[in-house]
């Protein structure tokens, strides 16, 4: 794929530049290139869906992201009046997720001020239907590999992000439950895991280092939902009523609205009363002997209150399906009828482009599945965060990490000497890793690790295509370009297809 001058500019546009810069482009009503349509212009939240639009709209317009080479978008926050610069184009596409807070702050506030603002908002994930999300709670993993029950003794580990609703399935874990607590006698411990789980027991979002995944289901005016705060420190799951030092705190941050919301914590529930239609925000903090241990202000949670929030609850739905190049075809196509009522006159143009960028999806998604006809390994090791649940399900393969839930905090010795176990009886020789994980170029320690300690001899990038490099920018490289140079000769390498 060949980037447009328009398209390079607007890759490595910060937040604060973007306000500048947008007064260079087009505006609505000015003509393109002798196309006789009028220049739609807008931006979309994140690499993929940037790059989509784009694909989408064609010659008729340009579209822009906001989030910087070498960043992802979600837990990422936008710099400047970002919302006054949007609103001056003609559409805003993104993910509502609750992976992407900032986006559906964005959403909020243009929809708030529709009768000031032509500014169209479009949800991309409106093209994927309930039955196609993953669930948060690890419900729909989608792997059966018989021949992999020698493995079971590392599920505890590979699947930490996919099962962390099922405490009872961690053996390692229960020996805990009664050992250590309130044993801390004030003295400072980390924090490793804090889950939110609904009063059914699912994890509703889960905290990975300096960011949440996950969110909180809307809340009914005039009624409460209740959520129960897990968390595990030094590796014990840390009880409040057992350790009298801690106690925990939910407060809405002073930049966001107290109006709407009405906060009660006991122990470790939280009840969210609902005053008013809106949303707010919300920050958890742990404190010990009056002092702060953790606390979520670097990722308040979005809540939304109203009036027709139905009082059950539901499990977090993983947003990764960009990962997926046949879910990713219904986004696209999804993005171009979005585009279609934002301009009527070139709803053909937007039509034709989705359907031929759907087509190199379809190429993608048969190399995929080529890739693993000839593999001879069905897992894989990843030395990182493991975002690729969407690709597993669809193709059938499997990766192991040694992560658990928080990618920020390091896997314990048991956990790698676990991986580099099954490295070895594998027969792996490429280790995984995420390159947003590190500085542009280098390899994070635990994949050296894992490589020094074992039989394997290689690493290689796995990219979960949630941002762009700037080295890849000037390759020109898109969605497709990541997947096809980057991540399938990873995972054939990793898989033994070669």
């Amino acid at each position: 794929m060949e980037l447009t001058r328009r398209r390079v500019l607007g890759r490595g546009a910060t937040a604060l530049g973007i306000g500048a810069f947008a007064g260079c482009l087009s505006e609505p009503g000015d003509e393109t290139d002798g196309s006789g349509s009028d220049d739609v212009t807008g931006y979309a939240a994140f690499f993929p869906l940037w790059d989509w639009t784009n694909e989408v709209v064609g010659e008729v317009g340009s579209f822009e992201d906001p989030v910087d080479a070498g960043q992802l978008g979600h837990g990422w926050s936008p710099e400047g009046d970002l919302v006054r610069t949007v609103a001056e184009t003609d559409a805003f596409v993104y993910f509502d997720s609750p992976e992407f807070t900032w986006a559906q702050d964005i959403a909020a506030q243009l929809e708030a001020e529709a009768d000031g603002t032509d500014v169209a908002v479009i949800d991309a994930l409106a093209g994927v239907s309930e039955e196609q999300f993953l669930s948060f709670s690890g419900d729909d993993h989608g792997h059966d590999h018989d021949d992999h029950d020698d493995h079971d003794d590392h599920d505890d580990h590979g699947d930490a992000d996919h099962e962390n609703d099922s405490h009872d399935d961690h053996d390692d874990h229960d020996d805990h439950d009664h050992e250590g607590e309130g044993d801390h006698d004030g003295e400072s411990h980390s924090v490793e895991t804090v889950e939110l789980h609904t009063s059914s027991g699912e994890v509703t979002a889960n905290w990975h280092g300096d960011h949440w995944d996950g969110g909180i289901p809307s809340v009914p005016v005039d009624g409460s939902i209740t959520l129960e705060v897990a968390l595990e420190a030094d590796g014990e799951e840390l009880s409040l009523e057992d350790d009298e030092s801690a106690h925990l705190e939910a407060r809405v941050p002073d930049d966001a609205s107290t109006d709407v919301l009405e906060l009660h914590v006991d122990g470790q529930t939280v009840e969210l009363r609902g005053r008013e239609e809106g949303h707010t925000r919300l920050v958890f903090e742990l404190r010990r002997e009056s002092e702060p241990v953790w606390d979520s202000s670097a990722d308040p949670l979005r809540v939304e209150v109203a009036a027709d929030a139905g009082s059950g609850m539901t499990a977090f739905h993983d947003p990764h399906v960009w990962l997926d190049p046949v879910l990713a075809a219904d986004v696209v196509h999804a993005i171009a009828d979005g585009l279609a009522e934002v301009a009527p006159d070139d709803a053909d143009t937007f039509e034709a482009n989705g359907e031929a960028y759907a087509e190199r999806l379809a190429e993608v998604d048969e190399q995929f599945r080529a890739l693993v006809d000839e593999a001879d390994l069905e897992v894989a090791v990843l030395a990182g965060h493991d975002s690729f649940r969407y690709l597993e399900r669809r193709y059938g393969f499997e990766l192991h990490s040694p992560v658990g839930v928080s990618p920020e905090e390091s896997p314990s010795p048991g956990e790698i000497a676990e991986t580099i176990e099954l490295v070895d009886e594998r027969g792996i020789d490429t280790i995984l890793y995420d390159p947003f994980e590190v500085p542009e170029g280098e390899v994070p320690p635990l994949a050296e690790t894992i490589v020094e300690d074992s039989q394997a001899t290689e690493t290689a990038p796995l990219t979960p295509v949630g941002g762009t490099m700037a080295v890849w920018n000037e390759r020109g490289w898109g969605w497709v370009e990541q997947m096809e140079d980057l991540n399938l000769p990873s995972l054939r390498a990793a898989l033994k297809a070669e």
